[in-house]
């Protein structure tokens, strides 16, 4: 799961949530890439292993 997430700063991060035991090889080239794009535009990126299922759903409900 991956969330473009604003500050209440107005700065912008993109969030991947995924259990680590669940990262493969290509999975993590592939967050490298989200991470230099993330750079390139000037967004913050951040991974983090699971999260809880009220969050996530939560994170889910959000309008785009």
């Amino acid at each position: 799961m991956h969330s473009l997430t604003v500050r209440s700063d107005g700065t912008d991060v993109v969030i991947d949530c995924r259990p680590d035991e669940r990262i493969r090889p290509r999975d993590a080239v592939a967050f490298e890439a989200t991470a230099q794009a993330c750079e390139t535009v000037g967004w913050e990126y951040s991974r983090c292993g699971a999260i809880d299922e009220p969050l996530a759903n939560r994170v889910l409900q959000q309008p785009p």
